[in-house]
């Protein structure tokens, strides 16, 4: 231990005693500017993140409401590579993957098609990868990107899809090992669609203390990023696929 301080809404001291300081901005916090600088802002609490995963009533959600809509279904093909762009940390995200992106997880098939690449099941294939990341990026630091991609078309989609993008983050956050953002990604997708058997189930998965296991889907093979973790039955193609 180097250092003990106590630190209370925005204001922070040295124990015992000190004068309180206001907290610095995230941007100024060498641990975390790098990921304020990839747009990924930390958050102070649930409440917090609640607010940005709750929709926002505007011209914005209604031209993304609408672009949804005439975008359509897309192939496979298209809708697979428009989330591959968005989760390529070397490319700015584009509006028209954001919005294929989301059309495409109009139906439960495509959808699931999305949670096995983010998510692989033991023993799947390379090509059910999602393409790594940037090298400069370790995975802790990858989780946090993703994170914050999945955030964001949850907190972007229109309702036909809402229930449908707040459920994506909420297993891969399962997953991850994230409770906070799961549940709370789960509620949300509950609260706009009591039948989503998807949030649902994270929700039970949750309450019953089911952890994601941590074994690797494959061996380590040199020049390669880390597999992804493998999803327990209860929640693979089993159960997952075909359920809204």
């Amino acid at each position: 231990m180097v250092r003990v301080v106590e630190v209370r809404g925005s204001r922070w001291r040295d124990v015992p005693g000190r004068v309180w300081t206001s907290l610095p901005t995230a941007a100024d916090v060498p641990l975390v500017a790098e990921y304020v600088g990839r747009g990924v802002h930390p958050l102070p609490d649930r409440d917090a993140l609640t607010a940005v995963l709750s929709p926002v009533p505007g011209p914005a959600a209604d031209a993304m409401a609408v672009e949804v809509a005439r975008r359509g279904r897309p192939g496979t093909r298209d809708g697979l590579a428009a989330w591959h762009r968005l989760l390529d940390l070397d490319r700015e995200p584009e509006r028209r993957d954001e919005v294929t992106a989301l059309a495409f997880l109009a139906r439960v098939v495509d959808r699931d098609a999305v949670l096995a690449r983010l998510v692989p099941t033991t023993g799947g294939d390379e090509e059910q990868h999602f393409p790594g990341l940037p090298g400069s990026l370790d995975p802790a630091e990858e989780q946090v990107c993703t994170r914050a991609v999945l955030i964001r078309l949850a907190a972007i989609a229109p309702p036909p899809v809402r229930a449908a993008a707040l459920s994506v983050l909420a297993v891969w956050a399962w997953d991850a090992g994230d409770g906070a953002t799961a549940s709370i990604a789960a509620d949300l997708a509950l609260a706009h669609d009591p039948t989503y058997v998807l949030a649902s189930l994270v929700g039970q998965l949750l309450r019953c203390d089911v952890r994601p296991p941590r074994h690797e889907v494959r061996a380590r093979t040199p020049g390669r990023r880390d597999p992804r973790r493998a999803m327990p039955t209860e929640v693979t193609s089993t159960t997952v696929a075909h359920v809204r």
